[in-house]
């Protein structure tokens, strides 16, 4: 099977997104709490004079001794955490450990038909989110999510990005749900629902925009790294050149 996540359905296109390695924050702030930790170990196991602050004080005692016999600990002389052992460090954390994503991408067959700055614009931007949060919502398939709606490098474009949780309760019916394509069937019902009595891009309203081979993409998300990437994609500024819009819609949605 072809893995496409280092690709993104953009204005109709199927673009490469080149992926740096991205940490978490949780790994990142925990890798700069064992190096001062250890710093301050080092400094104590030489007898060496460290004149601690008071917040250093506090690391050394909530990281350096509880966990200086762990094979987590012991092995971090570089500081160089890997995903393998994200799960570790999140329990240590105290934060919810990674889950399987889904990145949905919805790219409907309307380029330029309309002014997204007018009053149709506006009226599909509106009903597009409804059409969204309308399928997110059902049947408890998702725990959380976030999604943008975006105009597309030449401003004529309304598309969309989405990147949800799966619900761990039922993570093997969600998959089975989208690798069937269900996802599109569902969000295309919702969407002939939402556009029903809109006039535009054309007489016949929004029908058959959405019946496109590549009019809506989905792309599972089963590494951390490749989440925090598509996450932070969803925000204009963080987008790699050929990616960026015309202009930001400010259409940032949900709590991921």
């Amino acid at each position: 099977m072809v893995n496409n996540s280092n690709y993104v359905l953009d204005e109709s296109e199927k673009k490469f997104l080149p992926i740096e390695y991205m940490k978490p924050d949780y790994v990142l702030e925990f890798e700069r709490q064992i190096t001062l930790a250890r710093n301050i170990e080092r400094a104590l196991c030489y007898d060496k004079p460290y004149n601690a602050t008071e917040e250093e004080a506090e690391y050394h005692r909530k990281w350096s001794i509880p966990f200086s016999l762990s094979s987590l600990y012991l092995t971090a002389v570089n500081v160089d955490i890997k995903p393998p052992e994200y799960k570790s460090v999140a329990k240590l954390m105290d934060v919810e450990p990674f889950r399987t994503a889904v990145m949905i991408n919805i790219s409907p067959n309307w380029k330029g038909k309309f002014d997204l700055k007018g009053v149709a614009g506006k009226l599909a931007i509106k009903h597009f989110k409804n059409t969204i949060e309308a399928y997110l919502k059902t049947c408890s398939r998702y725990s959380k999510w976030k999604f943008v709606l975006e105009c597309g490098g030449d401003g004529d474009f309304l598309h969309a990005h989405i990147v949800a949780q799966i619900n761990p309760k039922i993570e093997k019916s969600v998959i089975t749900h989208l690798n069937k394509g269900n996802h599109r069937m569902e969000l295309i019902k919702f969407w002939n629902n939402e556009f029903k009595y809109t006039s535009y891009p054309a007489k016949k309203g929004t029908e058959g925009v959405l019946k496109g081979k590549f009019s809506v993409q989905r792309i599972l998300i089963r590494k951390e790294e490749i989440l925090v990437d598509k996450l932070a994609y969803l925000i204009e500024e963080n987008k790699p050149e050929g990616h960026k819009n015309s202009y930001d819609l400010n259409c940032l949605f949900g709590d991921y």
